[in-house]
């Protein structure tokens, strides 16, 4: 017996704040048993607790129809899933995203535009969703509305130079020598 414990105790890699073979040989293993089936029993309760609502889920899955349809370039039956998902559940920033790439390759930009704005508004850590309102700004002429996504942007990638630098360049195109220089400085 001896020597099965000595093995445990330089195999084990688990840390134990008492000496191995007290804790081998003690009320405390049944006890650490008790406490880890009471833990996964409290676990599963809370994973219980934490199920998606009904229109959560039916929302997911009209997001996914949507998708399946797109990719068929079924883009009247994607449109009518879309909106179907986000009258379900209108906080799913993938669905907005996801919509707004769809209405943009149709060439509906405004629409496109208010969707990936939802989007960001949903997630503003989503780069990608900075990014394309950033093109559909520019491309709008709303260079205030660009500076503010850029800047977004540089917020969740800050060792971006280049981003930096268009930053400045915007800055100085609209007037803001000072704040042009600023940026040129840290770039």
């Amino acid at each position: 017996m001896r020597n099965i414990v000595k093995r445990r105790e330089t195999a084990s890699i688990i840390h134990c704040p008492f000496p191995r073979e007290r804790a081998m040989n003690s009320i405390f293993r049944p006890a650490a048993l008790l406490t880890a089936i009471g833990l996964s029993f409290s676990l599963s309760a809370f994973a219980a607790d934490t199920v998606e609502p009904d229109y959560v889920r039916d929302a997911k899955m009209h997001f996914s129809f949507a998708v399946q349809s797109k990719n068929n370039n079924n883009f009247e039956e994607a449109a009518k899933q879309y909106e179907k998902s986000i009258s379900l559940y209108d906080s799913l920033y993938q669905v907005r995203y996801s919509y707004a790439d769809m209405l943009l390759s149709e060439g509906k930009k405004e629409a496109a535009r208010a969707s990936f704005r939802r989007a960001y508004d949903l997630n503003p850590d989503y780069y990608n969703s900075a990014v394309m309102l950033s093109n559909l700004y520019y491309e709008a002429g709303k260079h205030d509305s660009v500076l503010v996504m850029f800047e977004a942007m540089y917020r969740l990638k800050p060792d971006n130079i280049q981003l930096l630098v268009s930053i400045a360049g915007l800055k100085e195109y609209t007037g803001d020598r000072e704040g042009a220089l600023e940026s040129y400085n840290r770039a």
